[in-house]
C-alpha cells in the first residue's frame, strides 16, 4: 500500500517498526482468521509481519496496517499484493479487528486499494479471492464493485 493513503475515515500505511506486537495479536485471533490460514505461533505471525514489509520494497505496494485516527490505532490490515502460489487467477485485497467490524472500515480500504491499482498503478485487473463460507468477504468484494465468476472468483476490470 503507498504510504500514507487515505480514505475519509482511514489511513492505510506501511507498519512502523515499532507496530510489530499489535499486528501479531491481530494475526493470531481465531476469530479474526476463522476464514485465513492462521499462524501457527508468534514466529510465523512476525515472518508474515516481515513479508508484508519485504513486498513493499520489492513491490512498492503491500498489505499495509489500516488504522481509523481517533478511533484506532490499529483497525486491521488491507491493501494490495501480488499472491505467493499458483492458482488459475495469479500472478494477482484484508484482516479488520473484530471491534471494528460492521463499520464499512473494510469496504472504504477496498476501495482504496482498487484505487489505487487502476489509477496509480495502471493494473488492468485485481482479482480477490476467500472461503466460500467467508459471506463477509464475499460482500465487500461486492459492494466495491466486483463480480464473481463461475468459479467463485470476484474480480473487477
Amino acid at each position: 500500500m503507498v504510504l500514507g493513503l487515505r480514505t475519509s475515515r482511514l489511513i492505510l500505511r506501511e507498519w512502523p517498526e515499532d507496530d510489530l506486537e499489535p499486528s501479531i495479536a491481530l494475526s493470531m485471533d481465531p476469530e479474526v482468521m476463522r476464514h485465513l490460514a492462521r499462524p501457527r505461533g508468534r514466529a510465523e505471525a512476525e515472518r508474515w509481519v516481515a513479508g508484508a514489509r519485504a513486498h513493499f520494497r520489492d513491490h512498492g505496494f503491500a498489505f499495509g496496517r489500516s488504522r481509523s485516527p481517533g478511533v484506532a490505532d490499529l483497525a486491521g490490515f488491507a491493501g494490495l499484493t501480488t499472491v505467493p502460489y499458483e492458482a488459475h487467477f495469479t500472478p494477482a485485497v484484508g484482516r479488520l479487528a473484530r471491534a471494528y467490524w460492521g463499520n464499512g472500515y473494510a469496504s472504504e480500504a477496498a476501495k482504496a486499494a482498487l484505487d489505487l491499482a487502476f489509477f496509480d498503478l495502471g493494473l488492468a485487473e485485481v482479482v480477490a479471492n476467500a472461503a466460500i463460507a467467508n459471506k463477509a468477504s464475499i460482500r465487500v468484494m461486492e459492494r466495491i464493485g466486483m463480480s464473481r465468476d463461475r468459479a467463485m472468483i470476484s474480480t473487477i476490470r
